[in-house]
């Protein structure tokens, strides 16, 4: 005769494997190791600093903590999903009921590709990131109007160039930095704006900076992926202090110059994908300082 477990002994985990209770969509929310580098929040940050919107009053803090979310988590999903294109590897698992599914039909190569191992050789499936940064993108641009929409439709096109890149060469940098830096740079600065034509109104160095940190996150992201220095980082960090001349602000071309001093030592000394990361500090604070001597200098010279 089986006898019953005493009560309470191994509910928990019986209530989460039988899913008897409960929210059914679970939401793990983790801060990577190395939060002060160039990435989509901090792009939002910097496009809101650099437009002189204000944001210390409390709707519009509001807003810019649900682009945040936008850039972070909706498009950060198609970001990793994207990123991890050319490591997929399916299991050629169709599901034969379906034609339309059968191995090498379009629904089971997309499925395949969706499909990776961890680490420790488990197949997990890369839908639930697509279907979270959709369901995301679509729910926050409702809330902050047509150019956030826009937008999100540009970072899906953008995601999906990349996946498509890193499934066939590996390589995905330049749609990836878009992804990263210019897409949410421009949801930040265009945080005043309401009809999608008014993007093409923002001002010149909205699009000069963004363009410029776009092309030195590629750079970052090349050197990562080939565990080496590339052209296109030394491109990047000229390119800052080209823009800083551009300016005209002595004081900003004197201060990047010495935030980029550090990283150029380090990956000099140390190639490498843990040098990139190390220096990651230095490019972030070299971002946030151009776009606040944007905001200045815009103030003398309005």
């Amino acid at each position: 005769m089986s006898q019953s477990p005493p009560i309470g002994v191994g509910s928990k985990t019986e209530f989460a494997e039988a899913g008897t209770a409960g929210p059914i969509v679970h939401l793990r929310l983790s801060v990577t190791r190395s939060p002060w580098r160039i990435s989509p929040a901090w792009s939002v940050i910097a496009g809101a600093i650099a437009g002189g919107t204000a944001y210390l009053e409390g709707g519009a803090l509001l807003r810019l903590f649900a682009m945040v979310l936008l850039a972070e988590l909706a498009w950060g999903s198609l970001w990793r999903l994207s990123a991890k294109g050319a490591s997929r590897r399916g299991a050629g698992t169709g599901n034969v009921m379906l034609p339309y599914a059968m191995p090498g039909a379009p629904i089971a190569r997309l499925n395949d590709a969706l499909i990776e191992r961890t680490e420790d050789g488990a197949v997990r499936s890369g839908w639930h990131d697509l279907a979270i940064g959709l369901v995301l993108s679509g729910a926050l641009s409702l809330l902050l109007g047509q150019i956030a929409l826009v937008l999100s439709l540009a970072a899906v096109g953008v995601s999906l160039a990349a996946w498509l890149l890193s499934r066939r060469s590996g390589a995905a940098a330049l749609p990836l930095a878009v992804l990263a830096v210019t897409l949410p740079w421009l949801l930040g600065a265009s945080a005043g704006s309401r009809a999608p034509a008014e993007l093409l109104q923002l001002g010149m160095w909205i699009y000069i900076l963004a363009a410029v940190f776009t092309v030195l996150q590629w750079g970052v992201l090349r050197a990562e992926a080939s565990n080496e220095r590339t052209g296109v980082l030394w491109f990047g960090q000229a390119l800052v202090l080209g823009a800083a001349v551009g300016m005209g602000a002595p004081w900003l071309i004197i201060l990047l110059a010495a935030l980029l001093l550090a990283p150029t030592l380090r990956v000099m000394g140390r190639p490498g994908a843990f040098a990139i990361t190390r220096a990651g500090l230095w490019w972030w604070a070299a971002m946030m300082l151009s776009a606040f001597g944007l905001r200045i200098s815009g103030a003398f010279t309005g």
